[in-house]
């Protein structure tokens, strides 16, 4: 059709008045070209023409051919006027051996998020005393107050189930009065079956395709009715092997290929050869039941999903990740909507209405009010509002020049009068929209988009003058063959800049540029056909972009619409209260008005008076940097009808010509002016949202092609047509066999999405660097709890030579070899103390560092000679090593593999931050080995995303009265706790095992060391005579500081520990004893007081 279009138009450049060509005479000087060109016009057209008619009998033929295999073969024997929802499942193929070795592909069918239903209707008996109390506390409430306090305690008990909890227990009966609680399922666990589903095909039909061309088709088994998904409360009890995933007999399939094949969810197809390949996999099926049927099971899936894993709907420019200037809309733990929230929106919601909840539950034929209502705040759509500048824009077609005759195209602005197109702008304002015709639905945290199709090649208009689908068809087949030079991932030399320039892509324009466009009529060649639905007789075939230039010949930027400032200056806030638009419309009623009466055209300078004031207003609404595209449009508009008013004087026939096509002009102003409050009120969402109509009608052809199945599906609706069938999709592409490489690294399992990014920076950044070794970064578990240890460290004021030194000493320390502590000491001694320059300086620093610690940064240091060097190694130990060389080795290298793991953790959060949208962070992530102060308390990269539901494991552990030797036994915490004393003993060891300079097991218990501080444990060793031993003492101090970090977390065992909803906490006390205990450490806590008291006195 192009070549036809392309032919006719430059036939028609050189077609004589009469229709006919013009008869050249090539001995003419000067006429030799165009003798060529007109000579090739006649045969150009005969070929395009045979090619056109050669085509439409091959699409007719087709067509004709798929109509009678579906009469012969239908898809519904009792035939079907009812939409389908096919539904995405996940294909996976293998190439493999079958039991008699021969070739064969297996594939494998995996149902999507939406198939799961993990909702459990039934409430356990804590669940029905929580729900009944938040009830009881409803109808008894006074304020507000009483309201959220009696919702937040059901949310902090009920958790994610609260919103069900609250709705299956809804009294029968209005407060004050006590509240009637309906019947409800008792269970007695809150998980008693696995996830299942009922919304698959009744079974799937394989088809392979080679270079576009059918390689074969199988259909699969019968798929069950309902399908478990996973694993039930008594899978682990089924007799499974050891080695098995514990799974029940129903959802063995998921682990098992011949079980799978069973159930339909499976295939395997023997192949010629073990190589053959195949460009496109599908998988498609549908369910047999009735649309009523699958309407309500659409319907109750989507109620389970809002309350298990969450149900909303996505607005377009929503944020996907955090950024330093918004955050992500999506959260791991979404709290509930409050029953405020939940039933506003359910009173706001009107299922006739253009709300995004109610569109789309009379596209799928469901009642939106309790399936999508409480997803979506109508508030927040402005959907009326996109629905009436849709309508705008539909308008403006219709002012086109491009789309009315070439003969017009040069003549005075006049709108299109053509059927055709009238139909098309309805059609447009009704179904066509960039974002697409209805939201984007989330379920848990997986996006879906929902799209009506079908399929063009044998559409049947619903009138034999419909012609939409023919014009949309060929703008698709033309926008197909530009898909080419779309950017595309693994093509071209900068990935990064590919990659960035597409993940920058947004649904909604927020930056415009507009050209010049030159509709030039028959007086130039037109440019090739760009789609076949445009006949030469149409403007829109002669146009062509008119590239201006400056003076120097430089093409001239178009003419950008940037984005509105954010906030709107308050200088343009009054611009808008002023409303301009609706004074000029009241200007120009008036004229028009005053026009009509006298027929004499209004005193220029009078007008202007009015008019030069209203418009400089409006072009500082048209004016960078807050330039608005709707009052830039409705500018244009007014400043065309003020020129058609104010042309001066003029005879009467005149002025009523002029009135006339005033008012053909106001009909496309006065529309702006219906939306100048909307403007006025909120110019950020008018101003998006008018920029959004301007992507169909410039390049988004998917936007019309849509729009058609749309068209259709409304139009079932309106007919009477509920419910909806069920099926499923799915398809791979590129399949082949091949050989796994074992040169390749293979893949990186991480917990998020988040992380596999900031992974996938580290790694590309090793990959770039010459030195391997830089940006090696290794943050497994070990090293990662030393470089925390660290830094927490430097956080509470210590220095990094004497945490690698601490670090050092207490290695020895756990090998048994205190012996080298001293020597090491002598050699690396560590003395902040001591001023490099002062006199005897040296000889200062060997004296403090013999009783302070290693200076573990200059140990690190000399790690390459120590390694190397026996004779250094025994110099520096002060001691004969022995066998023990390797070992000390090892404990050297150990603080570089520390110094290392803190500059690891440090890059990788800094990276982590970065990636995630928070580039302050990353910077300070980055700058801590500098300082010693801001240190991060949390490391994000470190921090597993938790999924699902909550499981909490809690030990107990009985306490005894055994004891280890040493300690004292009579002093008044060890009576007060004997058994945490004798718990702490086992822990420590004997009093004798911690020589901090003096037997501290005379006159303290477990407990004391436990609570004591180094300063204190130094105090009571001097005065009992003792040389304290710093080492020791600050290794005992860090064992009690483990301790006491253990002890912080437990509680006692209480019966709400077996039984969370339980409170009867004092049944499991033993309150005699703890009175025996508790008694006489008071009279000895008394008695030291007095003793104090005495002392001050």
């Amino acid at each position: 059709m192009r070549e036809l279009r392309t032919a006719e138009a430059h036939a028609d450049f050189w077609r004589e008045p009469d229709g006919s060509l013009p008869v050249i005479d090539p001995n003419v000087p000067g006429n030799q070209e165009a003798f060529v060109e007109v000579s090739g016009l006649q045969p150009a057209l005969d070929a395009a023409t045979a090619h056109v008619e050669a085509a439409e009998a091959a699409h007719t033929a087709a067509a004709q051919a798929y109509t009678t295999r579906a009469a012969q073969e239908p898809l519904f024997p009792e035939g079907n006027q009812d939409p389908i929802l096919l539904l995405p499942v996940r294909l996976e193929a293998v190439y493999a051996t079958s039991a008699d070795r021969d070739p064969e592909l297996r594939v494998r069918v995996f149902p999507d998020d939406v198939h799961v239903d993990s909702h459990e209707p039934g409430l356990t008996e804590g669940e029905q005393r929580v729900g009944r109390a938040y009830w009881e506390a409803v109808h008894a409430a006074t304020t507000d107050e009483d309201l959220a306090a009696a919702w937040d305690a059901l949310v902090s008990r009920a958790a994610r189930r609260a919103t069900w909890v609250r709705e299956a227990l809804t009294p029968t009966n209005a407060p004050p009065a006590a509240p009637t609680f309906p019947e409800v399922e008792t269970v007695d666990e809150a998980w008693m079956r696995a996830a299942r589903t009922r919304l698959l095909p009744d079974h799937f039909e394989f088809s392979a395709y080679r270079d576009g061309v059918l390689q074969w088709r199988k259909v699969g088994a019968a798929i069950p009715d309902t399908l478990p998904l996973g694993v039930a409360p008594t899978s682990a009890g089924d007799g499974a092997d050891d080695d098995e995933i514990p799974l029940d007999p129903e959802s063995r399939w998921l682990a098992d290929f011949l079980k799978a094949r069973a159930v339909g969810m499976a295939l395997a197809v023997p192949l010629d050869s073990p190589d053959d390949r195949f460009d496109l996999l599908t998988a498609v099926g549908i369910g047999s039941q009735d649309a009523a049927t699958g309407g309500t099971r659409l319907q109750e899936q989507l109620v389970a999903h809002s309350h298990t894993g969450g149900l909303s709907v996505v607005q377009p420019r929503t944020p996907t990740n955090n950024t330093a200037g918004s955050r992500s809309s999506w959260r791991s733990r979404q709290a509930p909507l409050t029953p405020t929230e939940r039933d506003a929106r359910l009173a706001r919601h009107d299922q006739a209405s253009e709300q995004e909840a109610a569109r789309l539950g009379r596209a799928l034929g469901i009642d939106g009010a309790v399936a999508l209502a409480p997803a979506t705040d109508p508030d927040d759509e402005h959907a009326e509002l996109s629905a009436a500048l849709h309508r705008l824009r539909a308008r403006s077609l219709m002012w086109s020049r491009a789309l009315g005759p070439v003969e017009q195209a040069m003549l005075d602005e006049t709108p299109v009068d053509e059927p055709w197109l009238h139909a098309a702008a309805d059609h447009f304002a009704a179904h066509v929209r960039g974002r697409g015709p209805h939201p984007l639905l989330r379920i848990g945290r997986q996006p879906y988009g929902v799209l009506p199709v079908s399929s063009l090649d044998v559409w049947i208009g619903a009138a034999p003058d419909d012609l939409l689908a023919r014009h949309v068809g060929s703008f698709q087949a033309a926008f197909a063959e530009r898909t080419l030079r779309a950017a595309r991932i693994l093509e071209g030399p900068d990935q990064d800049a590919v990659l960035i320039d597409l993940l920058s892509f947004q649904a909604t324009p927020r930056r415009l540029a507009t050209w010049f466009h030159q509709v030039s009529g028959r007086e130039s060649r037109p440019p090739p056909s760009t789609a076949g639905a445009i006949p030469a007789s149409m403007a829109m075939a002669w146009q062509s972009v008119d590239v201006r230039r400056n003076d120097e010949g430089t093409p001239v930027e178009p003419d950008w619409f940037e984005p509105l400032p954010d906030p709107l200056p308050d200088e343009l806030r009054a611009f808008l209260q002023r409303r301009p638009l609706a004074q000029l419309l009241v200007l120009f009623d008036e004229t028009i008005a005053t026009m009509r009466q006298t027929h004499v055209a209004p005193v220029e300078a009078d007008f202007l008076a009015v008019y030069v004031p209203l418009a400089t207003v409006l072009e500082q609404l048209c004016s960078a940097p807050t330039r608005s595209f709707f009052y830039t449009q409705a500018h244009w508009s007014s400043n065309a009808m003020s020129n058609v008013l104010r042309g001066g004087p003029a005879l009467p026939g005149e002025v009523d010509r002029a009135v006339e096509q005033a008012l053909r002009y106001r009909k496309h102003f006065a529309p702006f002016v219906d939306l100048e409050d909307e403007a006025v009120n909120d110019l950020e969402a008018v101003e998006a949202l008018y920029r959004e109509t301007s992507d169909p009608v410039s390049q988004r052809v998917d936007a019309w092609v849509t729009s058609l199945a749309t068209r259709r599906l409304h139009e079932l609706r309106e007919s009477g047509v509920d419910g909806i069938r069920t099926g499923g999709y799915g398809w791979l592409t590129d399949v082949q066999a091949t050989t796994p490489e074992p040169s390749r690294e293979g893949f990186l399992q991480t917990p998020s999405l988040h992380h596999a990014a900031t992974a996938a920076v580290l790694r590309s950044g090793w990959q770039a660097h010459a030195d391997r070794r830089a940006f090696a970064v290794d943050i497994q578990s070990a090293r990662a709890r030393r470089a925390q240890a660290v830094i927490e460290g430097v956080r509470a004021g210590q220095e990094l030579t004497a945490l690698l030194g601490y670090q050092f000493e207490r290695a020895l320390h756990d090998a048994h070899l205190d012996r080298f502590v001293r020597g090491f000491r002598a050699t690396y001694p560590h003395a902040p103390l001591v001023e490099p320059d002062a006199v005897d300086s040296d000889e200062a620093r060997a004296t403090i560092g013999a009783r302070n610690v290693v200076d573990g940064q200059a140990l690190r240091r000399d790690r390459a000679s120590l390694q190397a060097d026996d004779a250094a190694l025994l110099a520096a130990a002060g001691s004969e090593l022995r066998d023990d060389a390797p070992a000390l080795r090892r404990m050297i290298a150990e603080l570089d593999e520390t110094f290392d793991a803190v500059g690891d953790l440090v890059l990788a959060e800094s990276v982590h931050q970065l990636v995630g949208g928070s580039p302050m962070r990353a910077g300070l992530a980055a700058d801590v080995a500098g300082r010693g102060h801001d240190l991060p308390t949390d490391f994000d990269v470190l921090r597993t995303p938790r999924t699902g539901i909550p499981l909490s494991h809690h030990v107990a552990i009985g306490l005894t009265d055994e004891t280890a030797p040493g300690w004292a036994d009579d002093r008044p915490l060890a009576r007060l706790e004997p058994r945490l004393e004798g718990w702490l003993r086992r822990r420590l060891g004997p009093a004798g095992d911690w020589p901090v300079g003096t037997d501290l097991g005379h006159s303290w218990c477990a407990l004391d060391a436990l609570l004591a501080t180094p300063t204190a444990i130094t105090a009571a060793v001097a005065a009992a005579g003792g040389v304290p031993d710093d080492a020791v003492i600050e290794r005992l101090a860090v064992v009690c500081e483990r301790l006491r970090a253990v002890l912080a977390g437990c509680t006692p065992l209480t019966a709400r520990h077996l039984d969370p909803a339980s409170d009867r906490v004092g049944d499991s006390l033993d309150l005699r004893d703890l009175d025996a205990r508790l008694r006489p450490w008071w009279g000895q806590v008394g008695t030291c007081a007095g003793r104090y008291a005495d002392a001050a006195d």
